[in-house]
């Protein structure tokens, strides 16, 4: 998945394709480098971010063990619901 695509939920509608040979001879290659640099910075800056949230998530577990016959409590949240006339889940 591309980061437009992260960002906004959908494909960028350009007319200007990274494949076709003749849209890269359209557009001017110091452009066109420019934008490939960008979206390296993207892609890092993104790959940063995942790496981030994922130390983040990582040390926020807690493994508990339990024996046999211990007794323990749980805590149980309902979900919170709104009543809406019309609304689905």
């Amino acid at each position: 998945m591309s980061p437009f695509e992260t960002l906004y939920g959908g494909k960028c509608n350009t007319s200007v394709s990274w494949d076709s040979p003749t849209d890269k001879a359209l557009v001017r290659p110091t452009l066109l480098k420019e934008m490939e640099e960008h979206m390296k910075k993207i892609k890092h800056n993104f790959k940063a971010f995942e790496d981030l949230n994922k130390i983040y998530a990582e040390n926020n577990i807690v493994f508990r063990y339990f024996k046999m016959g211990e007794h323990v409590f749980l805590k149980v949240k309902a979900k919170r619901r709104s009543l809406r006339l019309g609304s689905f889940p």
